[in-house]
């Protein structure tokens, strides 16, 4: 892709109220008062351990990392005071910010540091290296898709990238505390494939409502999303504020009852459900009709036919 998001970037991020600080759960008001120097090396640690696979980074390799890229920051003038990202605060400028191959540079002839040098090596000079890179895309745009392609990238490498997204929309959510943002997440736990990113996710659920934002977890494999690293998965369903159940199969449904301890008639209601959904919210469960409009029938269905009458019409415009 000629598009680059570049994982080392740190963004600014708005002052959480007293009274949401309060709010907040003791684990997320600790994360929150993290200076963003060490949220984002924490954030660079993470991409290195997922594009190393199943090799666990050993304590050497990881605290040799993380004092790196301290020293790194620090050349560019970037400290753990939040302040030091600004080259101009007024006009909203921050600071050049290093990527993964100065990174590799600081690293390359450590040889302690062999592996992590080996797989940041595929973002240099491998078929990665649209990692590696200053952010060439707008993100002041109020609507952005980040597209990972399973089909085009290896599915070793499919929750770097996802985490690469994950890590730049979130950071873009907190930057403003009066922006009504949503972050979109779909099948979340392809990414969740250890406990540190499963802890984030929850986190992020937790976290973004002090910043009058929300986040949006869809999943057609309920499943694979409960069972994620080690659980973590359900413990995220658990601390979403709404749940939408659309129509499930039996397992799925008998999954849904052991998280949700339905009731027998919600339980029937779930079985039932054609066209419809079972929405969950503050204990109260409401099964509603959904009803498409004929914009979103042409635009999105599946069905042969209105495929074809669209086809058609996007023939006879041309």
């Amino acid at each position: 892709s000629r598009n680059t998001i570049n994982i080392m970037a740190i963004m600014p991020a708005a002052q959480v109220s007293d009274e949401e600080m309060e709010a907040m759960e003791e684990d997320v008001r600790n994360s929150s008062k993290t200076s963003l120097l060490s949220m984002k090396i924490t954030s660079v640690i993470t991409f290195v351990q997922l594009m190393m696979g199943k090799e666990e980074m050993t304590i050497s390799e990881e605290t040799t990392l993380s004092v790196t890229l301290t020293k790194l920051y620090a050349d560019f003038g970037i400290t753990n005071d939040d302040a030091s990202i600004w080259e101009n605060r007024e006009k909203r400028i921050v600071k050049d910010m290093p990527i993964l191959e100065d990174l590799y540079s600081r690293l390359e002839f450590d040889l302690s540091m062999s592996r992590i040098t080996t797989v940041l090596l595929r973002c240099v000079d491998g078929d990665c290296q649209s990692l590696n890179g200053h952010t060439n895309v707008d993100l002041t745009n109020r609507y952005i898709v980040f597209d990972v392609d399973k089909d085009a990238i290896p599915e070793r490498l499919l929750p770097t990238f996802m985490y690469v997204a994950y890590d730049c929309a979130s950071s873009m959510a907190k930057e403003s505390e009066i922006n009504f943002d949503a972050i979109f997440l779909d099948e979340v736990w392809l990414m969740m494939v250890n406990e540190t990113i499963a802890k984030q996710v929850k986190a992020l659920v937790k976290l973004l409502r002090a910043y009058a934002a929300c986040v949006i977890l869809a999943t057609q494999d309920l499943e694979d999303f409960l069972n994620c690293a080690g659980g973590f998965g359900a413990s995220v369903l658990n601390n979403t504020e709404i749940k939408f159940f659309l129509k499930l199969n039996e397992n799925e449904i008998d999954l849904v009852q052991e998280y949700m301890h339905f009731s027998t008639k919600e339980y029937k209601t779930l079985q039932k459900l054609d066209h419809q959904a079972l929405i969950c919210s503050n204990g109260e469960k409401l099964k509603c009709d959904l009803l498409a409009s004929k914009h979103e029938i042409m635009a999105l269905s599946t069905d042969p036919n209105i495929v074809k009458a669209r086809k058609q019409k996007e023939y006879d415009l041309a």
